[in-house]
């Protein structure tokens, strides 16, 4: 039984962190109660603005979109994979084999089919979009993510269904090629970025439901994801 849900979502709103050059959110009312007798508001952003899935599409060409990811692929046990210590000393920290290994020992064998979710304590800086992209003097991002390596052995040799953050990236920040995110999206699966509340996961056991938006061709959407805990 699961009777307890977290979500794992970051609400929209103008001046949330974005990715550069990515469309600013924009707001505006178009029907108020007052006015018209009902309440409306017309919302512009990019695919893939807040907590987001990416679609195969977003790096592979002919890749499905977003609206034709499998829906049973959407509901899935979670693994989580805790970094947070090395991204506080290291914020270019990728995730590595021995993560990995370090992981297994402790809870088994990664289950055939998860999402696999790295916590890498980001998510407290959202409220500072400066801090959050942690932009430096190379132009580049600096946030932590997965090495292609490890997108590697979690999606062949673990059958992974999909991998998520709380960062702007599953790749770190300063791989300009995304070097897991398109072998990921060879390998057509998606992926989830900018999560919440990681840390209120279990390290293994919970069932994450993603919930994009189904946009006709999308690279991806911006989408409410709830993870369910057991008992």
């Amino acid at each position: 039984m699961f009777n307890h849900i977290i979500d794992l979502t970051h609400d929209i709103r103008p001046g949330m962190p974005l990715w550069p050059g990515d469309p600013a959110v924009r707001i505006r009312v178009v029907a108020s109660i007052a006015r018209d007798g009902y309440l409306l508001r017309a919302m512009e952003s990019g695919e893939h603005t807040g907590t987001h899935i990416g679609a195969p599409a977003h790096f592979e060409p002919g890749g499905i979109t977003v609206e034709q990811i499998p829906p049973e692929t959407l509901v899935r046990p979670a693994i989580v994979i805790d970094v947070v210590e090395k991204a506080e000393a290291n914020p270019d920290y990728a995730l590595v084999r021995g993560d990995i290994t370090l992981w297994e020992d402790m809870h088994g064998r990664i289950p055939h089919g998860c999402v696999v979710l790295l916590r890498t304590g980001w998510r407290q800086r959202w409220n500072d979009p400066t801090a959050f992209l942690n932009i430096g003097m190379d132009a580049l991002p600096h946030f932590p993510g997965f090495s292609a390596e490890a997108a590697g052995i979690l999606i062949d040799q673990r059958g992974c269904a999909a991998l998520g953050t709380d960062t702007h990236g599953i790749d770190p920040g300063n791989d300009p090629r995304f070097r897991a995110g398109r072998l990921l999206a060879a390998r057509g699966r998606y992926h989830i970025e900018c999560l919440n509340r990681l840390d209120a996961l279990p390290p293994a056991g919970a069932l994450l439901i993603a919930a994009p938006l189904t946009v006709d061709g999308g690279s991806g959407s911006p989408a409410r994801i709830f993870a369910f805990l057991p008992d």
